[in-house]
């Protein structure tokens, strides 16, 4: 499958279809970023504050099928975090973390731990702005010296057979997290939860710590990936179930051990969230306290660690997630992938942010801006907004869709990504004051089949694809450059349309290009 890049605003999808493989870089106003990006500072024109200097995000693997997998480095937010602490008094008002996330047609539904202590529940339309629930915790510790009478914290939910499962960590003593074992509730409405009479139902043939887990389920086999401390050390195991509730641990374990001394993961593996992107299992990891690593497998058991680990640390020092950032909720929809992880700044306050595989940049109605993307060549697409552009400070988000279907009756060369205007919250029919100009500069490889002259920009309309230029398109084919000024941000796709004669259409078939 062809990895793209997404672009959205009005909340449709916009695709550039060219084949790449590259690196984003952090928008610079008024300038083009250099053809060798390093980290520039730039200050929020909405908040005042500089942006964090992990915006700078780098793509060294993009493919053609599903069966490769992610290795991209996530951008944060910038308007991190998304989901903090309550007022003072409140049941969540040092530590909002560990989180769980799924994504429905009605939007986002999460459940956090809150004061290492009990479960909260928040909901969102976006994934970046989140309501918590009224009446939270909507799951608390059981009574005095039952297994779970200490607290309960790090949920994982699924969504199965129309109803919610969770299974969460719980302690007897507050004070002692060595005795922490796995529990199992169910929900009609992810709030109302009623605990399996018979928990625990996971206690670790270990006397020391269990961490965290993370629960798949295909068919009727479960999965589950914890992370614990037999001896010594903290490390990933690996244990099936045809219920969710018995478990059979594998006799192999563990799956994912240490790194290397002096390595970045020598000392501590836990907190795994894992993904089945169709082909392959991905996992994302915190290692040693401190950052999030990432991991792929053919089976949920032989695990190959990225070279390019960790791929996501924490912030600068007094930022909000200066101390650590934790693996906590990933998402695979639509071909987009997202990550809500767990940070804290050196007071100890815990919060959740957003992270995403992607660029954004803060876009001002008296100077405009421009987002640039390179490949792996150097090569770069440009989104280019001018003077009055805007009518009010936006936050241009670009987002990249990692898996996307070609529409019938046209060839595709490879880009596409989602564009999202951003102030206080999305702005799903955000429209811009002028047209915008996008500039893509593709490699030969990129074009292989395809004729440079009759590549056209189209936006999706319903069932229909439609050429989106509002003006002439600029090709200079000997530079491998198309210039196009678009009106239309919905689902877009840089396309060469298949000939039809008599009715019929005429098939192209074309070798698959890994790039």
């Amino acid at each position: 499958m062809k990895k793209y890049i997404s672009l959205n605003l009005l909340g449709l999808i916009i695709l550039l279809v060219v084949m790449y493989k590259g690196e984003w870089v952090q928008a610079k106003p008024l300038e083009w970023a250099n053809e060798t990006p390093t980290p520039t500072p730039i200050i929020d024109r909405i908040t005042g504050k500089p942006i964090d200097s992990q915006m700078i995000a780098v793509s060294p693997k993009k493919w053609d099928k599903p069966a490769a997998t992610v290795t991209l480095p996530w951008v944060k937010y910038i308007h991190n975090p998304v989901l903090s602490p309550g007022p003072v008094g409140s049941w969540d008002s040092s530590k909002v973390s560990l989180s769980s996330v799924i994504a429905d047609v009605s939007g986002y539904k999460l459940w956090y731990s809150g004061n290492n202590n009990a479960i909260g529940y928040a909901t969102s339309s976006d994934g970046l702005n989140w309501t918590k629930y009224a009446n939270n915790p909507v799951l608390t510790p059981g009574q005095a010296k039952s297994w779970d009478g200490g607290y309960i914290i790090a949920p994982h939910v699924i969504f199965h057979q129309g109803i919610y499962k969770m299974w969460y960590r719980g302690t007897m003593n507050a004070d002692d997290s060595n005795l922490a074992s796995i529990g199992y509730a169910t929900s009609t409405d992810g709030v109302n939860w009623v605990k399996y009479a018979g928990n625990p139902i996971f206690v670790p043939n270990f006397k020391k710590k269990l961490w965290s887990a993370t629960i798949m389920v295909e068919g009727n086999n479960y999965k589950m990936w914890y992370s614990g401390t037999p001896e010594s050390e903290i490390y990933i195991s690996y244990a099936t179930s045809t219920d969710g509730i018995n478990w059979e641990n594998y006799p192999a374990n563990p799956v994912l051990k240490l790194g290397e001394e002096d390595s970045w993961d020598n000392s501590v593996v836990y907190y795994p969230y894992i993904i089945f992107n169709g082909s392959n299992y991905e996992m994302w990891y915190s290692g040693n306290s401190t950052s999030i690593g990432y991991a792929t497998s053919p089976d949920g058991i032989s695990w190959n660690k990225s070279p390019n680990n960790p791929i996501f640390t924490p912030g600068q020092k007094k930022s909000w997630d200066s101390d650590f950032a934790l693996a906590s909720a990933m998402s695979l929809q639509n071909g987009i992938y997202r990550m809500w992880y767990s940070g804290r700044n050196e007071k100890g306050i815990s919060q959740i942010g957003y992270a995403f595989k992607g660029g954004q940049a803060v876009i001002s109605p008296t100077v405009g801006g421009i987002l640039t993307y390179y490949d792996d060549q150097a090569s770069a697409t440009t989104v280019e907004l001018g003077k009055g552009a805007v009518n009010t400070p936006i936050t241009l988000m670009l987002t990249e869709i990692s898996y996307f279907t070609t529409p019938p009756n046209f060839r595709f060369g490879g880009h596409a990504f989602h564009l999202d205007a951003w102030a206080e919250k999305i702005l799903p029919t955000f429209v811009f004051q002028k047209p915008v100009t996008v500039t893509i500069d593709y490699s030969e490889a990129d074009v292989v089949g395809l004729n440079e002259a009759k590549l056209k920009l189209y936006y999706r309309n319903g069932n229909n694809w439609l050429d989106t230029a509002c003006g002439q398109y600029i090709r200079l084919p000997d530079k491998n450059r198309l210039t196009i000024p678009i009106c239309h941000l919905s689902e877009l796709a840089l396309l060469e349309q298949i000939p039809v004669s008599g009715g019929q259409v005429n098939l192209v078939y074309l070798p698959i290009i890994f790039k």
